[in-house]
């Protein structure tokens, strides 16, 4: 079966760009686990549990206001650059660009100004408050999302992977230099905070160096009037994906506040640390996703929907094996990894590592259901599924982690990655029904698709 899969070009390209994405990813994730494994060493659980915190607000409200407009770039893009329109595909790429650096400035303003709101609410002390300003200054340099869909359109992947290395390069040495010095936290933290701004910078010069390639260069001068008319559709999109991505940040950073309302700043830092093992399958499928969506939309946008559905069946069967087999590695050693990596003050951590990654095993073979939902133009169906996943998720895991503590919070993981996959298939199986040119032959495939 395998090696008929490997006689498709789709998929032999497919495998390729995720192939150097998972180069590029391994490589910056093992340098920035390697980096923030020494820092737990260094700064211990107490001071660890702070940094999480700090960064999971940083993240959290710099998220909650991004707009995550590379999403719909590749999908309006994707369609321009298929119809021959560049004018309009230039206009819709200045949009992108324009929508990510409002973002930017809304999102570190508000983000500072809560913190300097809720200092004395939340009973933060002035270092603690000047560490949350510093961090936020990184969402000014996030004008990234336009620009990474202007690489996955070109098929730009290597530089997409060149810019993981370098931000957990910069990471990693500047760790490892003042981790025989100090256990400060601050320095930890401004060499964090070097490290993103860094790898934004470098993905924004590539995206601008694509364009200009490819006879684009002058995209930022084009006029914004007739984007919606060239566009139809494109402005409910850009906020309807972004609502599913704050719901879904939730999901992704504010578990970390729940552990520390229920269980405290300690348990919290080993809470991180097992959730950042338990990420490692979806971290070495991650890739497939990037890959797959600028590739599953020219096929939808082209009505090639037997070849559609076929590639989504296929990129999930192959990762939900290999993070499954991720994860039976990972649940059979977890206490040697742990006691070899960041030692036995996190020994704990192995009990919700194993239910965390099952979670992400589930979420890798549903990896293709995103990009698919997004490339038929259902992003409010994403939407939906986000919103009654996530309500069922907070009450899991505070009901979870009150009754088991932090194993319950693994647990919850579990609970709303199995509603989020059986409800994206039974919403992406209409849409695909419905396109006129599947209809002969569409049930097989799809239950086919339902079973994957």
């Amino acid at each position: 079966m395998l090696s008929n899969w490997l006689k498709d070009d789709l998929f032999r390209r497919i495998s390729k760009n995720a192939g150097v994405l998972l180069a590029g990813g391994v490589a910056g994730q093992a340098m920035s686990f390697i980096a923030f494994t020494l820092m737990a060493r260094s700064v211990g659980p107490e001071r660890l549990g702070i940094f999480s915190l700090i960064q999971a607000y940083v993240l959290t409200v710099g998220q909650l206001l991004s707009v995550q407009s590379w999403q719909a770039m590749v999908k309006y893009g994707a369609d321009a650059l298929e119809q021959g329109q560049p004018h309009a595909f230039r206009g819709l790429m200045k949009l992108g660009m324009c929508v990510d650096a409002a973002a930017a400035l809304l999102g570190c303003v508000l983000a500072i100004g809560i913190a300097y709101g809720a200092a004395a609410w939340r009973g933060w002390t002035p270092e603690t408050l000047q560490m949350i300003v510093v961090f936020s200054l990184v969402i000014l340099t996030r004008i990234t999302s336009a620009p990474a869909a202007i690489l996955r359109l070109f098929g730009e992947f290597r530089q997409v992977a060149i810019q993981q290395v370098l931000a957990a390069g910069v990471r990693l040495g500047g760790i490892v230099a003042v981790s025989f010095y100090t256990k400060a936290l601050w320095p930890y933290l401004l060499i964090w905070v070097g490290g993103e701004v860094v790898g934004n910078a470098y993905v924004t010069l590539a995206a601008f160096w694509r364009m200009r390639k490819e006879g684009h260069g002058g995209f930022l001068a084009t006029s914004l009037r007739e984007v919606r008319t060239q566009h139809p559709g494109i402005l409910r999109f850009l906020l309807t994906t972004n609502l599913s991505n704050c719901v879904r940040l939730g999901t992704k950073e504010a578990d970390i506040f729940v552990v520390a309302s229920l269980l405290g700043t300690e348990a919290t830092g080993v809470y991180r640390i097992a959730r950042e093992f338990g990420r490692i399958p979806a971290v070495v499928v991650g890739p497939l996703q990037d890959a797959v969506y600028p590739e599953v939309a020219r096929l939808w946008a082209t009505r090639q929907y037997k070849a559609f559905v076929r590639t989504l069946k296929r990129i999930g069967m192959l990762s939900g094996v290999v993070g499954m087999l991720v994860w039976l590695a990972a649940a059979v050693g977890a206490p040697w990894i742990l006691q070899g990596t960041v030692g036995a003050q996190y020994h704990d951590a192995r009990f919700v590592l194993s239910a965390y990654m099952l979670a992400t095993v589930i979420f890798a073979a549903g990896i293709g259901l995103r990009p698919a939902i997004l490339s038929v133009g259902r992003p409010q169906t994403e939407l939906y599924v986000f919103l009654a996943a996530s309500v069922a998720y907070f009450s899991a895991m505070v009901m979870l982690t009150r009754s088991f503590g932090l194993i319950g919070a693994g647990l919850a993981q579990v609970v709303f990655q199995v509603i989020w996959f059986v409800l994206m298939i039974q919403g992406l199986r209409g849409p695909i029904r419905d396109a006129q040119a599947l209809a002969p032959c569409a049930a097989p495939e799809i239950e086919c698709l339902r079973r994957s």
